[in-house]
């Protein structure tokens, strides 16, 4: 779904209602992407400050192709095409381009974690799950709390996901883990998609050139 974003549009009680039934819809279904372009300079809704963003204020039609590649580019991201290696490679990238410092801890025997990433002096326990098939569960992010109390006084669980879970599921899963007093961020396949999107480089390496090489 193509949000198109202007100082008009944002300043109309229509425009306010399309893009708000625009973001309940893909809370409702996830499946739905939303990919917003400006049009011309103006604030950007709250809900859109952490989205990727076609910017053809300056451009104009001159744009256009890059918003083609964008959506050429979110249909391309499919986390099911990859293997669980292949997923938890891309995840230490995007970690890294997004500004991480990142250690791998493969070769170390199954330690409950697949990462040890830091940022802004605070250090994360990072753990990715690739699902083919059925969704995230509790009983994951419990095990995974428990893990980074045994683990690492004082470090935060990073939970990694390619399945796509509610904004309500979210926030059940972090509050159950605080319950046993630990601090887990949950990275759902829906905003692991759009970081991805950030950086056109990754899907040309995990999905477009390794789908060419396939066939």
């Amino acid at each position: 779904m193509v949000v198109l974003l202007s100082a008009d549009a944002l300043a109309s009680p229509w425009g306010q209602a399309e893009t708000a039934k625009a973001l309940a819809l893909e809370a409702r279904r996830r499946k739905i992407g939303i990919v917003p372009v400006l049009l011309e300079p103006c604030p950007l809704p709250e809900a859109f400050r952490d989205r990727v963003v076609v910017d053809l204020s300056r451009d104009g039609a001159l744009g256009v192709p890059r918003l083609i590649a964008r959506l050429r580019g979110d249909r391309a991201v499919d986390f099911k095409s990859l293997s669980h290696r292949d997923f938890e490679r891309l995840v230490g990238e995007v970690l890294t381009l997004e500004g991480f410092s990142v250690e791998a801890v493969g070769g170390m025997g199954d330690v409950g974690y697949d990462f040890v990433v830091s940022k802004d002096d605070q250090v994360w326990l990072a753990e990715v799950r690739h699902y083919s098939q059925g969704r995230l569960s509790v009983d994951v992010v419990h095990r995974m709390a428990f893990s980074v109390l045994r683990k690492r006084a004082g470090a935060r669980g990073l939970l990694i996901t390619s399945t796509q879970i509610t904004s309500l599921a979210a926030e059940q899963l972090v509050e159950s883990a605080q319950r046993v007093g630990v601090t887990i961020r949950v990275i759902d396949g829906v905003e692991l998609k759009q970081m991805v999107l950030g950086h056109p480089e990754l899907i040309d390496h995990f999905f477009v050139n390794a789908r060419i090489h396939a066939e």
